[in-house]
């Protein structure tokens, strides 16, 4: 109706507003105010529908998503740094290097995101009468503004944005002088120039903002565009159009899946109490939300989501009795404090507990996916009677390939839980066994658990990647065949 189509307008002009007042502000190194990422996927968002209509809708998606991951990647790096840093509080260089590292991938990404952007606009802008797309538009009583122009504000102020968040970074390097000590010869000039690129980025976002805002204005008053898309999808057929929009479905479905395999890895530092930054708990919201947009595409199971809940309460519970040890001993301490002792008992029963929760909720994830793979994999449907012996076949080993992909990441929780097992019997070892008087260490009696436990993890992720990879080639081609043969 035409109150919902309205309401609906209204919606998007509020969230593309939204996101253009986030993308405006300046950063200061890789430290981001208001949250980049939050726009991007909010764009990402909004280009769906057209990515499945138009061309260059779909590079631009994929474009505006990898920036959102990356701006997303600025949370634990900021931890990474000051972490980092606090092991020498006057080495400013990480700051540089790294704002220079993100200045570079952002550049990178965003220059062609927002090409392909405009690219898809005017594109649409001339196959339909969506001419406010691609005529100039008024920014003032006498003047005009042209798409063209906005585009190319658009590559000087994300250019500046990015520039100018990484060269205040380079005033505060740092050099040692003949006796070792740090100098830094112009970070007196780093508060001034600093401010002068918030200023200076601040300014092209405002000017830049105000195109933007006025341009979407001009698209919404002439009210074409969802028309526009409406005209390619009747063009397209709604069937192939309902087709791509599954197979998008679908392949975002298993970018979670691995998504949630890179939340399986202990991140895990001496200098702040060996408390995990990546708790377990994580991951299984991760996983769970995962298999709820895998399970839309065939019987949704009830068990998969008590399980995974379940999970991610034990995973929690866990965490709280981890993170209460370690904030009050050390590993150390279970070398003879009996205190030490009795607050580690809860750790281990709910790491225990924790580590068959997840196989549980493992076990059924895996097994509730055979219905997906049925449905979803497979030129030919299982209602066919061309389903053959070898259509058969090819649904046995995908599941196959998912139940080692399912244990991969039972294995790396079970190698955990052993670790916590294992660092409940502590030995000392010495810096210097001929000064008993050096710094001594606490490890337990397989030392080099560590190492399996985060290999445990790489294995995961890198079968999680290929799998998912080998599972999206094969949903486009069925679905290609299929719009072939339609």
């Amino acid at each position: 109706s035409k109150g919902n189509a309205k309401d609906s307008t209204k919606r998007i002009k509020r969230l593309l507003i939204f996101s253009f007042i986030l993308l405006l502000n300046p950063n200061i190194n890789i430290i981001d105010i208001l949250p980049d990422f939050i726009a991007y996927f909010i764009i990402v968002r909004l280009l769906e529908k057209p990515s499945d209509l138009a061309a260059y809708f779909e590079e631009a998606k994929n474009g505006f998503l990898r920036l959102a991951f990356v701006s997303l990647a600025k949370i634990p790096t900021l931890i990474l740094v000051y972490m980092i840093r606090s092991a020498n509080s006057r080495d400013n260089d990480i700051f540089a290097l790294v704002s220079l590292i993100f200045a570079i991938i952002e550049l990178i990404l965003l220059i062609p995101a927002i090409k392909n952007l405009f690219d898809a606009l005017f594109h649409l802008g001339e196959r339909t009468d969506a001419l406010a797309l691609i005529k100039p538009y008024k920014i003032s009583k006498k003047r005009n503004f042209a798409p063209e122009a906005l585009r190319s504000f658009t590559f000087l102020f994300v250019i500046c944005k990015s520039v100018l968040f990484f060269l205040p970074e380079t005033l505060r390097l740092t050099s040692t002088t003949e006796s070792g000590a740090y100098i830094s010869r112009f970070s007196k000039f780093y508060p001034r120039a600093l401010v002068l690129s918030v200023i200076i980025v601040l300014i092209c976002g405002i000017f830049w903002f105000s195109r933007a805002k006025k341009y979407l204005n001009a698209v919404i008053k002439e009210g074409k565009f969802n028309d526009a898309l409406e005209f390619l999808q009747t063009e397209l057929g709604r069937e192939r159009y309902a087709s791509r929009t599954k197979v998008r479905q679908l392949k975002f479905s298993l970018t979670m899946l691995a998504i949630a395999s890179f939340f399986s890895i202990d991140m895990i530092f001496s200098n702040l109490e060996y408390i995990n930054l990546l708790p377990h708990f994580i991951y299984g919201a991760v996983m769970l939300y995962a298999m709820h947009k895998l399970l839309k595409h065939s019987k949704q199971d009830i068990k998969v989501y008590l399980s995974g809940g379940f999970y991610i309460l034990l995973s929690a519970t866990a965490y709280v009795f981890s993170f209460r040890f370690l904030n009050n001993f050390d590993y150390i301490d279970l070398i003879g404090n009996s205190n030490a002792v009795e607050a580690y008992k809860p750790v281990i029963i709910f790491s225990l507990i924790e580590c068959i929760a997840l196989i549980v909720f493992l076990l059924l994830s895996a097994i509730s996916l055979k219905g997906f793979v049925k449905e979803n994999f497979g030129i030919v449907s299982i209602e066919s009677v061309d389903y053959s012996r070898s259509i058969k076949t090819y649904h046995k080993n995908l599941r196959k390939k998912i139940y080692i992909l399912f244990s991969l990441s039972a294995l790396a929780g079970i190698a955990k839980c052993a670790n916590v097992l294992l660092n409940r019997d502590m030995n000392f070892i010495f810096s210097d066994i001929t000064d008993v008087t050096k710094p001594t260490f606490a490890v337990s009696q397989l030392p080099w658990f560590n190492l399996v436990v985060f290999a445990t993890s790489v294995i995961y992720i890198g079968y999680s990647l290929y799998l998912t990879s080998d599972m999206k080639d094969d949903i486009c081609l069925k679905y290609e065949i299929t719009e072939n043969n339609g």
